[in-house]
C-alpha cells in the first residue's frame, strides 16, 4: 500500500464503524511501523488495545518482549497476539506452553477456532474468534473466565448479500451477548484481488476494492456499516432506558419500561431490521 491508499483506507474502515482494526504491519521495521500507527490513530483508530498478526504466540520470546517494550513507547499497554489459526485436537493444546509464555511478559492471546477451543484453552486464550452462529451458551463460557468472544466466518467477507452482514454483525451479536466481530477479510486477494476465478479454491474476500488512491465499497460493506449502526440505535436507547429508570418522571419511567420490553422480543434472525430500527428511533426520541 502507498501511504496515500493506506489512509483512505483507515477513513473508510472508520467511516463503517470499524475502530479496533487488526494490524499486519511487520515489526522488521519500527520506523515504517511506528508510522502506521500514527497514521491509524490520526484516521479515528483506537490502538489500544492492539490485535498484532505478524509475532504469533510462536515467535521467539524474546521477539514478543521487544515488541511488548515498543508498544508501551508508543501509549498502548494491551497487546494481543496471535495463535495458530483455526487449531483443532492436538495442535490446539500443543500451544499451552507458548501461550503462557505470553502472559508471563504481559501480552495476551486472540485466535480463531471453534468450540473445543474453551474446554482445552479457554484458561488462556484471552479472546476467542469464534467461527460460524454466534450462540449466547458459548459467549456465557468465556465471560465466565472473564475472557472475551467475537465472530467469525458467518460467513467470511465478501458475499453480495447486504442483508446478512447486517443482521449476522449487528444485532445478533447483542442478541448472543458476543463481544465484537473478526470478520476475514477487508481485503484479501488470492491473486489478482479484482479477478474472483484466479484461484483453484477461494475467490477473493473483499469488503472493499482498493484503487490508487481510494476505495471502492461494495454492498455488502455497506451492510455490515448498517449492522454496526443497528448497534449504536442500540446502545443510545439502553443508555437512556437507564437514566429514565432513575427519574422521578412518570410518564418518562412508563415509556422506558415499554422500551426495555420492546428490546426482549426482537428476533435478530427475522424481524424486518429496518422496522426494528424505526421503532429504536421513536423510543429514543420519546426519552430523550
Amino acid at each position: 500500500k502507498s501511504r496515500v491508499q493506506l489512509a483512505a483506507e483507515l477513513k473508510n474502515l472508520v467511516d463503517h464503524g470499524i475502530d479496533k482494526p487488526t494490524l499486519y504491519q511487520r515489526f522488521n521495521n519500527k520506523v515504517v511501523l511506528k508510522e502506521h500507527l500514527d497514521m491509524r490513530r490520526a484516521a479515528g483508530i483506537v490502538n489500544d488495545p492492539l490485535y498484532y498478526l505478524p509475532i504469533g504466540t510462536r515467535s521467539n520470546i524474546s521477539t514478543i518482549r521487544e515488541f511488548m517494550d515498543f508498544a508501551a513507547e508508543n501509549g498502548i499497554k494491551e497487546v494481543y497476539f496471535y495463535g495458530k489459526d483455526e487449531a483443532k485436537g492436538d495442535a490446539l493444546v500443543a500451544q499451552r506452553p507458548e501461550w503462557m509464555d505470553v502472559h508471563k511478559v504481559g501480552g495476551k492471546v486472540f485466535v480463531a477456532g471453534y468450540k473445543e477451543n474453551y474446554p482445552k484453552m479457554g484458561d488462556l486464550q484471552d479472546l476467542h474468534v469464534y467461527a460460524y452462529l454466534p450462540r449466547k451458551e458459548e459467549a456465557e463460557k468465556w465471560h465466565s473466565v472473564g475472557h472475551k468472544i467475537w465472530s467469525y466466518a458467518n460467513p467470511q467477507g465478501g458475499v453480495e448479500n447486504p442483508e446478512i452482514y447486517r443482521r449476522n454483525f449487528g444485532l445478533l451479536l447483542w442478541q448472543n451477548n458476543f463481544d465484537g466481530a473478526g470478520t476475514f477479510a477487508y481485503q484479501f486477494g488470492f491473486g489478482n484481488i479484482w479477478n474472483d476465478f484466479d484461484h483453484v479454491t477461494y475467490r477473493d474476500h473483499n469488503f472493499v476494492y482498493p484503487t490508487v488512491d481510494g476505495v471502492i465499497d461494495t454492498i455488502a460493506w455497506e451492510g455490515y456499516r448498517e449492522g454496526v449502526d443497528d448497534i449504536r440505535y442500540l446502545t443510545k436507547l439502553q443508555q437512556l432506558i437507564a437514566a429514565a429508570g432513575k427519574s422521578k418522571d412518570k410518564k418518562l419511567k412508563n415509556t422506558a419500561v415499554k422500551a426495555k420490553e420492546y428490546l426482549k422480543t426482537i428476533d435478530a434472525n427475522e424481524d424486518d431490521l429496518n422496522a426494528v430500527r424505526a421503532k429504536m428511533i421513536n423510543y429514543i426520541l420519546q426519552l430523550n
